[in-house]
C-alpha cells in the first residue's frame, strides 16, 4: 500500500487543485489531503469551510482522507506515515521551487516527492486570484 500526502491551503479550492487530487488519488491506493494551517497568514476562509468544501469535492473517492495541520508538512507526513508527497506546479519557477523543497524533505526525512504538472487546462489559475475576484464582486466569503 502506497500512501501519500497532499498539503496546501485550498483557500478556496480550485480547479486546478481537484485536478491535482483527482489525478494523485488515482496513483496511490491511500491520499492524505492536509489543509495546512500557517498562523502568520490570513487566509480568506476559516479552515472549517476549506475542509467542509474538500469533503464534498472528494465524496467519490474512496481512498481520500482530509485534515489540518499546523507545523511543517514532513511532520503530518511522518505522522501519516506516508511513502511520498505530492505537489503541483503550474509553471517553471514552480517546479524550482518544489525540485528545492523535495531534496530538502529527501535528506530530512527519506519522504520522496512527486510534482505533478498541471494540466493545459488549469495551469493558469492562481488561487490568489480566485480570491481578488471574490472579494472585489463583493461576495460573502465567511
Amino acid at each position: 500500500m502506497t500512501k501519500a500526502l497532499l498539503a496546501g491551503s485550498f483557500d478556496p479550492p480550485t480547479l486546478g487543485h481537484c485536478s491535482l487530487i483527482s489525478r494523485a488519488a488515482k496513483l496511490f491506493s491511500k491520499l492524505y489531503i492536509c489543509i495546512a494551517v500557517n498562523e502568520s497568514k490570513k487566509p480568506l476562509f476559516p479552515i472549517a469551510q476549506r475542509l467542509s468544501w474538500l469533503k464534498v469535492l472528494t465524496k467519490d473517492f474512496g481512498n481520500i482522507e482530509i485534515f489540518s495541520f499546523s507545523g511543517l508538512t514532513v511532520e503530518a507526513a511522518k505522522n501519516k506515515g506516508v511513502d511520498v508527497l505530492v505537489r503541483g506546479a503550474r509553471h517553471g519557477c514552480d517546479f524550482e521551487y518544489e525540485a528545492a523543497m523535495a531534496q530538502a524533505n529527501l535528506k530530512l526525512t527519506n519522504i520522496e516527492t512527486m510534482i505533478l504538472p498541471a494540466t493545459p487546462e488549469t495551469a493558469h489559475i492562481i488561487p490568489r486570484a480566485v480570491r481578488f475576484c471574490e472579494k472585489s464582486a463583493g461576495l460573502d466569503v465567511k
